[in-house]
């Protein structure tokens, strides 16, 4: 019998003809029993062949693949030993993150093979790291790693930073000596040495004291003058000439020839070349760095709006909106209509078996009229109670709710059953809501908002709440449907989100509009009538669900064009959940149909209560809304801005380098321009702008070796390169720690 975990192979190896038997010996062989040869594709079969024969070898016997010349794949082999230290396996699971394959354990449990596609030749190894794409049988276990059950990807670019790492390590150091000209005199580079920033530690080791400043021998204190000295000039006669200057330069290994002396500036002539030449790639790449970077940061802070206006009476609802705001903006005006109607018709409707209530959170700069979201829809309450329909006021709330309790006893006691809740300075709320480990008032809160989203469809019921004291008691409600509307400030809200609020589903039942453009003028005409029909519509509308039955919904229709176009994006839904194990992706996905569909069934519900019917209007508007949500929240989940953990903290550093990148330095952070031009930044730089990042506030060791952590994982992964201190230039003025930004990943 084939073994169960074979089965788990992934299908892109398993069905290509280079399977042989694995020995106890680790060597190959043929179904038939014979040695097998990894350069002859005729000692080769199928993987269902293979794998049954080995069945039936017995319990000691396993497959495995031949990787040859002739297909795409490659395999990281990470060997895992007793002795093997904390640091060494710190990196070995950022190799496997950053390749993000499928990866399973070895033969023996402990090491692991990841499995990617892309060429190396033949194969390298250093430190534990074996890489290997031709000639090589590695035997697979199917024993994947939890989280990398995943197709055999595409990954020839880290390949190569990889694979280039390994091998510069197993090169020289040294290279051949080549005499240049001398372009200063000896006066003048000793003068620019000690005027530099290290020029104490020069005049130190120009003197000769090196155990003075902590070195634990001579030579290293020999090719740090020297390395010094060879910044500043080309020319090694002239280096060697002042070397010989110097107190280090008196001992006879210095003086008596040139060996000494030029096997020490070999090296450091090897290692200014493969510098310079990072220099170099760093500055003719910065244009194509920046370049990487999503379109969207390319450009400038909007001054308008850039949502449409939706289409039929929501959009007039909107528009009338915006007319009555102080400062208008049109996604204020939009959230309101949107959140309105929501309230209005949540319970008495149904599209595809659920109810119409919203979440809308409603992202945008103070100071820009975000207030108005509150206004516009109490002056619409006073016109209609003002006007007779007093019922209307039963459809919008705007109480504070401090607890699941107190939302659920606001819905028992509502006589519509439906309404929406206009909360302000929302964010404040979730950061409450935001301490996945404890249990209190905005605890129960986050809860009862999670159930009470899918409690709107007909026979459903909001549980009751007993308490001992049986006058406090609430009872339990039948088909109500809860809309919120809150607003909130771009870093009090996504600060607050945390891994697990993506995780459970709770964020995906919102819909994030953002607003990022200038604070509007003042508006002086802030006093526009409502319109006839508008208000005969809302009237009508109020008037009818106040006399619908609990449970007597009333479906929403959909045309035949809305048909197509919801059940593409349904299906294009799946395919993205199917797409990926990042349970936050997944359940953005997850909800953005229903969202869809809720959002184009009010819209048709306000144009005509009595049969509403999506159009192919309705459906394009709402899809696009929705679009444009899950586009906001993949940036701030790819930007680190959502969550917290490792791979959020380098989302979030990388962000931050393309960012740095793109704009000139403030002159707050007393950092030259000119290194952001040659493509290196200051850790400075990143703590000040990182300082008050939530997943590095809250990282249990403090932000500060949070940052440090995070950097050498960037720096493990190609990403970056520190820079010598020696190696920054004078004029730059600059004393901390610097890092060159070698390359940024395309999903930014």
């Amino acid at each position: 019998m084939i073994p169960q975990q074979w089965e788990q192979l992934p299908d892109d190896l398993k069905y290509v003809p280079k399977w042989c038997i694995a020995a106890p010996d680790k060597s190959p062989f043929t179904t038939s029993g014979h040695r097998a040869s990894v350069t002859n594709p005729s000692n080769w079969s199928d993987w269902y062949s293979t794998a049954l024969t080995a069945a039936q070898w017995g319990n000691d016997a396993g497959i495995g693949f031949v990787l040859s010349e002739d297909d795409d794949f490659t395999c990281i082999d990470l060997d895992v030993k007793d002795n093997t230290p904390p640091e060494q396996l710190d990196r070995f699971w950022k190799i496997v993150q950053a390749f993000d394959s499928y990866t399973e354990r070895s033969r023996s449990g402990r090491g692991l093979h990841i499995w990617i596609r892309g060429k190396v030749g033949m194969g390298c190894r250093r430190d534990g790291v074996e890489v290997y794409s031709q000639q090589r049988f590695i035997i697979c276990t199917g024993d994947t790693l939890p989280g990398f059950a995943k197709p055999v990807e595409q990954r020839q670019e880290l390949l190569d930073l990889l694979v280039a790492e390994i091998r510069a390590a197993a090169q020289t150091n040294h290279v051949e000596l080549v005499e240049q000209d001398e372009t200063i005199t000896d006066e003048q580079l000793w003068q620019k040495a000690a005027d530099a920033s290290n020029g104490d530690k020069f005049k130190q080791l120009w003197t000769g004291d090196w155990a003075g400043i902590g070195y634990p021998s001579q030579s290293e204190a020999d090719l740090s003058l020297l390395s010094m000295l060879c910044f500043y000039s080309k020319s090694n006669e002239q280096v060697r000439r002042l070397f010989r200057l110097s107190g280090l330069g008196q001992r006879d290994k210095a003086q008596k020839n040139n060996r000494y002396l030029d096997r020490t500036l070999a090296m450091i002539r090897g290692r200014q070349q493969r510098e310079d030449a990072a220099v170099v790639m760093a500055q003719a790449n910065a244009v194509q760095l920046v370049a990487q970077v999503a379109p969207q940061r390319l450009l400038p802070v909007a001054t308008e709006s850039t949502l449409e206006w939706p289409p039929g009476y929501v959009g007039e609802l909107a528009r009338w909106f915006y007319a009555l705001a102080p400062r208008p903006v049109r996604e204020v005006a939009i959230v309101s209509a949107l959140g309105l109607v929501a309230g209005l018709y949540g319970r008495a409707y149904n599209i595809s078996g659920s109810g119409l209530n919203l979440y809308i959170v409603l992202v945008a700069r103070s100071a820009v009229g975000k207030e108005a979201m509150h206004s516009s829809i109490s002056k619409l309450s006073h016109v209609m109670m003002n006007s007779g329909a007093t019922a209307f006021s039963e459809f919008v709330d705007f109480s504070d709710y401090a607890s699941g309790p107190a939302l659920v006893k606001a819905i028992s006691n509502s006589k519509s059953g439906s309404f929406v809740n206009v909360a302000g300075e929302w964010g404040r709320k979730l950061r409450k809501m935001s301490d996945d480990h404890t249990e209190g008032p905005m605890s129960s809160l986050r809860t009862v908002m999670t159930n009470l989203y899918q409690k709107s469809s007909a026979g459903t019921i909001v549980g009751g709440i007993g308490y001992s004291d049986k006058e406090k008691n609430i009872a339990s409600t039948n088909g109500v449907a809860y809309s919120m509307i809150g607003e909130t400030t771009p870093d009090t809200f996504y600060e607050s989100l945390t891994n697990t609020m993506m995780q459970d589903g709770f964020m995906s039942r919102f819909i994030v509009i953002e607003y990022a453009g200038l604070r509007p003028e003042f508006n002086t005409a802030n006093s526009i009538p409502i319109p006839g029909d508008l208000y005969e519509i809302l009237l009508n509308g109020a008037n009818a669900v106040m006399q619908c039955p609990p449970g007597g919904f009333r479906d929403v229709a959909l045309s035949r064009e809305a048909q197509i176009m919801l059940d593409a994006f349904d299906k294009h839904c799946d395919q993205q959940i199917n797409a990926t194990d990042d349970e936050s992706w997944r359940q953005m996905w997850n909800r953005a149909h229903l969202k869809t569909l809720k959002v184009a069934g009010l819209m048709a519900v306000t144009d005509c209560p009595a049969s509403p019917v999506v159009t192919e209007e309705h459906a394009e508007w709402a899809l696009n809304l929705i679009h444009r949500d899950i586009s906001i929240m993949r940036r701030k989940m790819s930007d680190g801005d959502v969550g917290d953990g490792d791979i959020v903290r380098e989302r979030k550093l990388l962000a931050t380098l393309a960012d740095y990148l793109q704009h000139p330095i403030s002159s707050g952070y007393k950092i030259p321009d000119e290194m952001r031009k040659s493509g290196v930044v200051a850790r400075k730089y990143l703590q000040i702008r990182l300082q008050r990042t939530n997943s590095f506030v809250k990282h249990k060791l403090g932000q500060t070796l949070a940052l440090d952590h995070t950097i050498r994982s960037l720096v493990d992964s190609g990403y970056l390169v520190e820079v010598a201190k020696d190696k920054v230039p004078p004029e730059w003025n600059f004393t901390g720690k610097c890092y060159r930004i070698v390359s940024l990943p395309d999903v930014l």
